[in-house]
């Protein structure tokens, strides 16, 4: 969920034989430059973007992290609509994670669904990540809005 300019992780789930880095519940990670928090950025309209990340320091944290405002409104307002997004190499080198905007029952975007891992890992299945996160996210809002 998002907090400010930071995305609160309050679940998470990992096969067993999870070896690699995990999100704890509660751990908070900048949503510039996170799948997570950057389909809830995109429930914003770009004034309320700019005013939130006034004087926010865009540590790049991975090579392809956005390092100014300009660039986190641009690449958020390309995500508006599209579905799914892909990240990579913006949170940190070698990872890369699709996500989903959750909705409300009003169609605002309350929450995110995310799936992350090695690039390596997952490039090769960029399409099925997107139609299963997109239709998990899709799930939720089903039952968000009953």
């Amino acid at each position: 969920m998002l907090d400010g300019v930071e995305v609160i992780t309050v679940a998470s789930g990992f096969p067993p034989f999870f070896t690699e880095r995990r999100n704890p519940i509660g751990e908070r990670t900048p949503a510039w430059c996170t799948s997570s928090g950057r389909t809830l950025l995109a429930g914003l309209d770009d004034e309320t973007l700019r005013k939130r990340l006034s004087g926010v320091v865009l540590d790049a944290t991975g090579p392809h992290a956005p390092t100014t405002i300009d660039e986190v409104i641009e690449r958020t307002a390309a995500t508006r609509g599209v579905g799914p997004v892909v990240v990579v190499d913006e949170f940190a080198p070698g990872l890369m994670a699709v996500a989903a905007p959750v909705h409300g029952a009003d169609g605002s975007v309350v929450a995110s669904l995310n799936i992350s891992g090695p690039t390596w890992r997952l490039a090769g299945a960029v399409d099925t990540l997107r139609a299963a996160v997109g239709g998990a996210a899709h799930e939720l809002d089903a039952v968000l809005a009953s």
